[in-house]
């Protein structure tokens, strides 16, 4: 679950690099919105989460 994941990392201080927002992408002829935020790892490694 991305939000309740962003949450928890909020509730630790976790420094968040994009905030949690619900995005719109096109599949075929529909749509999907899924649920994503990003981190910076202690290492720089960029990492995105979305459902």
């Amino acid at each position: 679950d991305v939000p309740q994941l962003h949450q928890k990392l909020l509730e630790a201080d976790y420094p968040i690099h994009r905030p949690l927002t619900k995005r719109e992408f096109r599949v075929g002829d529909s749509f999907i919105h899924p649920h994503e935020f990003a981190i910076l790892d202690p290492d720089g490694y960029f990492l995105r989460f979305s459902e």
